[in-house]
């Protein structure tokens, strides 16, 4: 529940980031790409590290303190009209995430017996892509409806969600197994899956990064019988090329094309 309160905040940024970076700080597609992927930056070089203190120290630590940090610095995104306060306030967010990520991940393994962890882990993905599905029509409507800075405010309420959630985790440190073992910074057995895992993941942040401005582009701006109060939530369609909008009314108005345009299939 906790990861699933986390990762709705991070799904209320998705759309409203890029929009923000593009009509309130004046930036290009370039300034889009560097504030959306900065929180990756440290998140991927910090994970390493949250591994072992979640072992020394126990998961409810990782999962207290990151959703602490990443609401925080969620709460910092307006602070200032320019692109490196945000940057940094994302590279912040990071830290977080790599906290967050870890100790909750590693909390569905410890607690679940060997025969039921591939299990747990599909209950746990659950809880990250359900979050990630919630999020974005939540925040492009929080946004619609007031603000950029809303947008920020409900997704730090949600990382205080999280914060909640997580005092239900285990505070033993018993569970955290090795903590004191000397080992070497890499664990060769994980290189395969998780180049499989970044390359995967490569083509959807370049993805969810620009698809906001794709699906007002393709004109999915209106409510409809079929089209929901956000852009973003019918976006993948639009993006594509599958379906090809004659204006920006509702469903009925609209055509499908076949084949999709090479640009989506990419």
């Amino acid at each position: 529940m906790s990861a699933g309160a986390y990762f709705l905040a991070l799904g209320i940024v998705q759309p409203v980031l890029p929009r923000y970076v593009r009509d309130e700080l004046g930036g290009g597609g370039v300034a889009v790409g560097i504030a959306v992927g900065a929180f990756a930056v440290t998140s991927a070089l910090l994970r390493p590290w949250a591994g072992r203190i979640g072992d020394r120290y126990g998961r409810r630590v990782l999962i207290l303190g990151g959703a602490a940090i990443a609401g925080v610095s969620l709460l910092g995104y307006s602070l200032g009209d320019s692109l490196i306060v945000l940057v940094v306030m994302r590279l912040v967010t990071g830290v977080g995430e790599a906290a967050v990520f870890v100790g909750a991940a590693t909390t569905a393994q410890d607690l679940t017996p060997a025969s039921r962890r591939g299990e747990a882990t599909s209950y746990f993905s659950i809880a990250v892509y359900g979050g990630l599905a919630v999020g974005p029509p939540v925040g492009d409507a929080v946004r619609q409806a007031g603000s950029s800075t809303a947008a920020w405010v409900v997704a730090a309420a949600a990382c205080g969600l999280a914060c909640l959630l997580g005092l239900l985790v285990p505070a033993d440190r018993a569970m955290a197994i090795g903590g004191t073992t000397r080992r070497g910074f890499l664990q060769r057995d994980a290189i395969g899956p998780g180049v499989v895992l970044a390359l995967a993941m490569t083509g959807y942040a370049g993805f969810a990064t620009f698809v906001p401005f794709t699906s007002t582009r393709s004109g999915w701006t209106r409510r409809g019988p079929c089209s929901p109060p956000t852009p973003s939530a019918c976006s993948s369609s639009a993006s594509s090329g599958l379906v090809s909008p004659t204006d920006s009314g509702p469903w009925r108005r609209r055509r499908w094309r076949w084949p999709p345009s090479p640009s989506g299939w990419a």
